[in-house]
């Protein structure tokens, strides 16, 4: 899927991050589909790229702790890219 861009890309990165730290606070799963505008390849980019991908890994992070598959060690947090 290519990655949105502008207004909808801002808005969306506003959300998951708003989304994480309600999840962090109340120890559940991220609700927002964190995947669908994450640019994840580790090419070079500006710091502004990197804390929105550091954000994202926050996200996966967050719900394999809070997730429904919690229990399972074999999960990845972040897919192979």
């Amino acid at each position: 899927m290519r990655p949105y861009s502008g207004l909808r890309n801002a808005s969306f990165e506003i959300g998951l991050r708003q989304d994480v730290w309600v999840a962090m606070v109340n120890r559940r799963p991220v609700q927002i589909s964190s995947r669908q505008s994450m640019n994840l390849n580790f090419s070079p980019a500006d710091d502004g790229v990197w804390a929105n991908r550091m954000v994202y890994i926050c996200a996966e992070a967050i719900n394999w702790c809070f997730g429904k598959d919690k229990q399972n060690p074999s999960r990845q947090v972040v897919p192979k890219i």
